[in-house]
């Protein structure tokens, strides 16, 4: 069994201790350690509270990862959305994390036109991972072309996973189920 096959198994409440557990341990870690500013002055639970956050953001980037490619998967082909800046956007948004947290953690203001740009298309690929997601989920579903008022509902409750898992798994493991129970057991033998 692949990871990615256990986040599209996985039980909603899973899915929502393992995202929503790990970012309230980190933000209660971060709390205890307020005064880390940098990399120098951190301690114990400033490296810790990195690590959970860190963990935390690849969790939600692996189930979103999940979702999407699997989703794409079962669309039909007409309708697949391109993975190739699904996954780029993916990828780039928990670099881009830790890049700016190691390297522009005490910003000064003549490197705010360097990172502005950067900032930005991590608020874009962040943005269309979810784009991605909802629409792929919503066309896999249907079968049929949908507009953004057919998927701004799975849009919104991505966005707010907290919520949203409770209610895009179960839709997320049926689909799977689906698949899963379409597929042949084993495959013929020649004689």
């Amino acid at each position: 069994m692949s990871v990615a096959d256990y986040f599209l198994r996985a039980k909603h409440w899973q899915i929502f201790l393992l995202l929503f557990g790990t970012f309230c341990v980190a933000g209660f870690v971060s709390f205890t350690e307020a005064r880390a500013l940098s990399a120098e002055r951190l301690g114990i639970a400033g490296l810790l509270s990195w690590a959970l956050l860190g963990l935390a953001q690849l969790s939600l980037a692996v189930w979103l990862w999940s979702l999407g490619s699997f989703l794409a998967s079962i669309a039909p082909p007409t309708l697949r959305l391109s993975l190739g800046i699904f996954r780029f956007a993916l990828i780039y948004t928990p670099v881009y994390f830790f890049a700016f947290n190691i390297f522009f953690g005490d910003l000064r203001p003549l490197l705010i036109a360097f990172v502005l740009p950067l900032h930005l298309l991590a608020m874009f690929c962040m943005v269309y991972s979810l784009y991605f997601v909802s629409k792929s989920l919503v066309s896999a579903e249907r079968g049929e072309p949908v507009s953004f008022s057919s998927y701004a509902g799975a849009l919104f409750l991505i966005w707010f996973f907290p919520i949203g898992v409770w209610i895009v798994q179960p839709r997320v493991n049926r689909l799977y189920a689906d698949k899963k129970n379409a597929e042949p057991l084993s495959k013929p033998t020649a004689r």
